[in-house]
């Protein structure tokens, strides 16, 4: 996964930013809460998203992943 591709694409702001792609959403939330993103990249990335606003297909990767990264549900292999 390409962190710097992601932060650009989210980094526009609210009206220039595009809504991630589903596997990418998925992979990046996956690998927030896997500790598997540098901390200051998750910075930009946790604020990006707040001035972006996550779209609907974002906020479903990310509730699909919370439950299968906290072992409550088994993830799609």
């Amino acid at each position: 996964m390409n962190l710097a591709s992601l932060i650009r694409e989210i980094g526009r702001g609210a009206h220039g930013s595009r809504d991630l792609e589903q596997d990418d959403a998925y992979a990046l939330y996956h690998a927030m809460l896997d500790g598997e993103v540098p901390d200051l990249e998750l910075d930009v990335i946790l604020i990006a998203l707040r001035m972006k606003t996550e779209s609907l297909s974002e906020l479903l990767r990310r509730g699909l992943v919370i439950p299968i990264a906290t072992g409550c549900l088994q993830g799609p292999e």
